[in-house]
């Protein structure tokens, strides 16, 4: 009868802390691929003539990266990433009283390294697999790369053109188990970057006529699915 108590008390030890090990947040990657469509980069007018207007507006691209998550609890993970753009072009578009048209072009490419949160209102199940929604938030850098740029037949110096912005993006994930440590994970981003400048911008607006062309809080957005590994 000992011996039948003292299994029963060894058990009622070890159950717990079996399912707390198994419950236990741990790493996670996840790469992915989906869609940007970023807000305009520049814009403004020409000096002392307001109707002359000049916008630089990169194009909806594929995106491509990777992330990789660690769990803090079973609520919240911080994670790093990056990714890239694919076949993306930047158009110069101008408008005055009589025309709206794009005079210009430029084949881009962009590159994100950010950090990020992510929080999970429902935890995670009792094996350490995360719960279908999670909010993300988080930020870090943007390159801006430009290559074969041209405005109104002319080829611009298109290197004076790279240059690196701040960025900031929130969305919500939703995961769909496929395995017992993985998921396919949709997500969609809204992502800000801020105050572009360059050198390259700066020569631009100082050609004639000479323009205000400014670099502005670009609102975009980014959807796409990853294969979720790990716990």
């Amino acid at each position: 009868m000992r011996g039948k108590w003292t299994l029963i008390a060894a058990a009622a030890v070890i159950a717990p802390t079996v399912a707390a090990a198994q419950a236990r947040p741990g790493l996670g990657i996840i790469p992915a691929a989906g869609f940007t469509v970023p807000g305009t980069l520049a814009e403004g007018t020409e000096v002392g003539n307001p109707d002359v207007n000049w916008a630089f507006k990169p194009q909806g691209s594929p995106v491509v990266g990777a992330q990789l998550e660690y769990g803090l609890s079973k609520n919240v993970s911080i994670g790093v990433g990056g990714s890239f753009t694919i076949g993306q072009t930047l158009d110069v578009n101008y408008t005055d009283p009589s025309i709206d048209t794009t005079i210009g072009e430029a084949d881009i490419s962009t590159l994100q390294v950010y950090g990020a949160v992510s929080l999970r209102p429902q935890g995670r199940r009792p094996n350490g697999t995360v719960t279908p929604l999670a909010i993300e938030a988080g930020g870090g850098l943007v390159r801006w790369g430009f290559t074969e740029f041209k405005v109104a037949g002319s080829v611009i110096a298109a290197d004076d053109w790279n240059a690196s912005t701040a960025f900031a993006f929130a969305g919500v994930a939703y995961n769909v188990p496929i395995g017992p440590r993985a998921s396919i994970q949709l997500f969609g981003r809204g992502v800000a970057s801020f105050g572009y400048s360059s050198q390259g911008l700066d020569d631009f607006n100082a050609t004639s006529p000479p323009t205000n062309v400014e670099g502005k809080t670009a609102v975009g957005f980014t959807v796409g699915a990853g294969l979720r590994v790990g716990r």
